[in-house]
């Protein structure tokens, strides 16, 4: 499942215009303010990642797990993406 939705994000990604693929159609967060949230989630985790390396494996500084839970896009439920689905049949 991890890896046909990694496929995915690749291919929505590689197109010119990202919102037309179908992994990003009927979302409520297609808009620029969204995807510009989606494109700054990558920089986050890679920086995120670093620092929990750094905490876990190097043991060069402090470990602290404050934060390690943060979301930086919303995040839609199942349910209410099919009831809006529905509702705007």
């Amino acid at each position: 499942v991890l890896r046909n939705l990694t496929n995915q994000l690749l291919e929505a990604f590689s197109l010119q215009d990202p919102t037309q693929h179908q992994l990003f159609k009927e979302t409520s967060q297609n808009t620029n303010e969204g995807f510009q949230r989606l494109f700054e989630c990558y920089d986050i985790g890679k920086d995120r990642l670093k620092i929990i390396y750094k905490q876990d494996i190097e043991k060069s500084i402090p470990r602290d797990t404050s934060g390690r839970h943060a979301q930086n896009v919303i995040v839609e439920p199942c349910a209410q993406k099919q009831k809006r689905k529905k509702e705007t049949k």
